[in-house]
């Protein structure tokens, strides 16, 4: 399940979850230029977020569960939920490519530096070259 708290044409930034409750903070780092592909930043982070997720679709009145969840603007709930997710501690980082939903999607691990550099390009074209790069198990200059 995939909680949007950014969507765009796909899910821009949020939180993927496993049916384990684990969690995984994601975002952006840039579209192909086709825009049929997205590179993502991909943090996985410590917690069971199960519970927050259940309040939130009850909060919504989501039922049944749903793939994308698209909650609306607002509420404690949310705000509470995207606070923790921001501040979770992370047990690792990857970059990913694959669809704009989250559907299909290549990862590899990086190192700190490397994210960091990727963060600097922002959400670009370029971001998403690199992080392709990256994913392929090229380096920059190849």
């Amino acid at each position: 399940m995939i909680l949007a708290f950014d969507y765009y044409d796909g899910p821009e930034r949020g939180l993927a979850l496993y049916p384990s409750g684990e969690g995984v903070r994601f975002s952006s780092l840039g579209d192909s230029k086709s825009r049929l592909f997205r590179a993502f930043e991909l943090i996985p982070i410590e917690g069971n977020w199960w519970p927050q997720i259940k309040a939130l679709q009850q909060a919504e009145g989501v039922d049944p569960p749903r793939r994308i969840l698209l909650p609306s603007e607002g509420g404690e709930t949310l705000a509470d939920l995207e606070s923790g997710v921001l501040q979770a501690s992370a047990v690792g980082q990857f970059v990913g490519v694959g669809s704009p939903d989250l559907e299909r999607i290549s990862i590899s691990p990086v190192t700190q530096e490397q994210l960091e550099d990727l963060r600097k390009l922002g959400c670009s074209p370029t971001g998403f070259e690199l992080a392709h790069q990256m994913v392929k198990g090229r380096s920059a200059e190849d």
